[in-house]
């Protein structure tokens, strides 16, 4: 059975970023990860990181959580 998270509202809501956020959730520190939400790869630096950009208006995170 596949995960389709606790959104009853929208629960399939693009299951491929919820999968590569997941993913990104247990990549090994120092490893080449993608962004939850653009795609861009980059270095995971710290065990939290699963967007490139978390700051500002246009940041990636923030982006992320309010589309859902």
């Amino acid at each position: 059975m596949e995960y389709i998270g606790a959104n009853t509202i929208q629960p399939n809501l693009d299951n491929g970023r919820r999968t590569q956020y997941q993913e990104n959730r247990r990549a090994p520190l120092g490893s080449v990860i993608r962004c939850a939400y653009c795609g861009r790869a980059f270095k995971k630096k710290e065990s939290t990181s699963q967007f490139c950009s978390t700051r500002g208006e246009r940041s990636c995170k923030k982006q992320y959580w309010d589309e859902k």
